[in-house]
């Protein structure tokens, strides 16, 4: 019987498989996905699996017992992981947030698309060598013969649930690789808060017969997805599809010419949002960077790129040209390692500085911390302007925080100024950009505007800043920024970008944001 005692079993090992048993071109959207995980994951080997090589696992007979494709994959990915361990993705899963790295002390993690016991998706399974749930599969299916039931039942997720019950395993919510569902629109995706989101599995158009892909169609239609409706159409064409086909043309229509009327009412007004769902910082920053594929991010004050870092996601789906400042020399490190697979991002350990050449870090010296300094080095607190970090040493107790305080020590690091960093990439402006450097953020903004750079999002901190100069930045920002902010933090989308994101949203899928209020006046409700 397995231990609870995590230093009495195997860990899940830093392996992510796929399978390739088809001699087909490889799909390019999923050797897309392929490299974004191994953009997410540096540190984990990545192997592929082809037909010759499942005849050296100890399982190769039963794999040799499965004649169909999905048997055998279903029967591959139980034997490799239970042989080595690791992770199993469904290509289909592209990465979101960063992991947890405590699944890695579980014997075995799995996440189902439902809430259900009865079965188990397959998408996601990392598993130790030796997993006892997939032991019981694989033993289970070696002794009954095969292809008596459908796959899906007999080897696919209704064993895997069958199979759970057998062995510890961790559990994870729906929404950490399935937010939304296969009879949903993509579009879902928008007004789902996906801050626990790890992975999103992509849900093709399947293909269906002609009255299965008619109803699909309709329920797309009914959730008001008017892309996804013409979509799941496909290119069929026949007197059931054309009226639907019109339904969506017409709405579409209309959308526009109500999204025409509603301009003046949203530019005379202040913009009111109650719902900022839709509006997150990466929602908005993946429509940018897909309508601008060739736009330059800066992020000053990167920190290690992954522990609070707002644009990873970003980063590793599309590896956009990059510029990112990490003055703290042991974070710095980090960033290196954390993105060492993206080829397009420039790493300078240096700060930002009004006056460039050299300035002073100061950062808590760990070892004088003692107890302290555990939670000292979670926290980001290397500051040029130390007396700005004290905001953020409210998380901590009294002692805790006068020992940080003593520890402060200053060092001598490279400064870049604003024409430093044009000067990285010949002068181009950048088109995100997130500033988080625990003082200096005020500094660098009014410097970057007086250069005329305006990029299409903008990202700062509020809680070091001093009440008058967020007053500031308010001001010098309102004419062509959309600005929202939780008290911590502040988001500020070009007012040209920000719009264009809106509209789509409307006429496309339906969701009204910003022109919800202006929608009701004009409807007379």
């Amino acid at each position: 019987m397995a231990s609870n005692d995590t230093r009495d079993r195997a860990r899940i090992t830093r392996i992510v498989h796929r399978l390739q048993l088809a001699d087909a071109a490889p799909n390019p959207a999923h050797e897309g996905h392929w490299q974004a995980w191994q953009r997410q994951l540096p540190d984990w080997a990545f192997i592929t699996w082809n037909a010759s090589d499942l005849a050296s696992l100890p399982a190769a007979a039963l794999l040799e017992r499965a004649e169909d494709p999905q048997r055998r994959a279903h029967i591959a990915c139980y034997a490799i992981l239970h042989a080595h361990g690791g992770l199993w993705l469904d290509p289909e899963i592209i990465p979101y947030h960063a992991f947890d790295p405590g699944w890695e002390d579980e014997e075995l993690v799995v996440c189902n698309e439902v809430e259900a016991q009865d079965f188990c998706s397959m998408g996601f399974i990392a598993a130790a060598p030796g997993a006892t749930a997939l032991g019981w599969a694989l033993e289970t299916l070696a002794g009954m013969e095969l292809k008596r039931k459908p796959a899906n039942l007999e080897t696919g997720p209704w064993l895997l649930g069958r199979a759970l019950a057998h062995g510890p395993h961790r559990m994870l919510p729906p929404q950490t690789f399935y937010p939304y569902q296969q009879d949903e629109p993509v579009s879902s995706l928008y007004t789902r808060d996906l801050s626990n989101t790890r992975g999103i599995r992509a849900w093709a158009n399947p293909p269906l017969p002609g009255q299965a892909q008619l109803r699909r169609a309709l329920l797309l239609a009914e959730r008001g997805d008017l892309r996804a409706t013409v979509d799941a159409l496909g290119e069929r064409d026949s007197y059931l599809t054309r009226p639907l086909r019109t339904l969506a043309e017409t709405a579409r229509a209309q959308r526009s010419a109500l999204l025409e009327a509603a301009q003046d009412k949203v530019a005379a007004s202040r913009v009111r949002i109650d719902d900022v769902v839709p509006l997150a910082l990466l929602k908005v920053a993946f429509f940018v960077l897909t309508e601008v594929p060739d736009l330059l991010v800066w992020q000053l004050g990167a920190g290690d790129g992954v522990t609070e870092d707002p644009l990873r996601a970003l980063l590793v789906n599309f590896d956009p040209h990059a510029v990112l400042i990490e003055p703290d020399p042991q974070r710095f490190t980090a960033l290196q390692q954390n993105y060492r697979n993206n080829a397009r991002a420039g790493l300078y350990h240096c700060a930002f500085a009004l006056d460039p050449g050299h300035t002073h870090l100061y950062l808590p010296e760990l070892q004088k911390l003692g107890p302290a300094g555990a939670q000292a080095a979670k926290a980001s607190l290397a500051s040029t302007m130390p007396e700005r970090v004290h905001p953020r040493l409210a998380r901590f107790d009294s002692a805790t925080r006068l020992a940080v305080e003593a520890a402060m020590t200053g060092y001598r690091v490279d400064a870049l100024d604003i024409a430093g960093l044009l000067a990285l990439n010949n002068d181009t402006h950048p088109g995100i950009v997130v500033a988080d450097m625990n003082g200096g953020e005020f500094h660098f903004m009014v410097q970057m505007l007086a250069h005329g750079i305006r990029p299409f999002i903008l990202r700062y901190p509020l809680d070091v800043l001093a009440p008058h100069e967020i007053a500031i930045l308010d001001d010098m920002l309102k004419r062509e920024y959309v600005s929202f902010n939780d008290g911590r933090t502040a988001i500020a989308y070009r007012s040209d970008m920000f719009q264009l994101y809106c509209n789509q949203l409307y006429v496309d899928y339906g969701i009204p944001t910003i022109y919800r209020d202006a929608f009701r006046l004009l409807l007379g409700f």
